[in-house]
């Protein structure tokens, strides 16, 4: 699952960061990269369709509530799937389908 939303390498960086720690300062994201804000909104955005809400501390930075923090583990620790098309050319949502791991 966590290969379909196609996290970026920093998306990804500050997902595993937030699932660690459940918060992450604004420092400790400046550290990860310089554009905090557009990797937290896209990432937000990614992960909206998975039931996982990144929420925002006035002052400090974000966090994951507790039930959206054991959704991310779960993602974050699944085995990896591969998707093959199955539909048109055109990609959508339904035109992808997950093939469960070998072995």
């Amino acid at each position: 699952m966590l290969e379909a939303l196609r996290l970026t390498h920093t998306e990804s960086r500050i997902l595993t960061r937030l699932v660690a720690q459940g918060c992450l300062s604004r420092e400790q994201a400046a550290a990860i990269t310089g554009s905090v804000q557009a990797h937290i909104n896209n990432l937000r955005k990614k992960l909206i369709n998975c039931g996982i809400a990144i929420v925002g501390i006035t002052g400090f930075g974000w966090e994951l509530r507790k039930a959206d923090l054991e959704k991310a583990r779960t993602l974050l620790t699944a085995p990896p799937t591969r998707l093959i098309r199955t539909g048109p050319t055109e990609p959508t949502k339904s035109a992808w389908c997950k093939i469960p791991p070998a072995g």
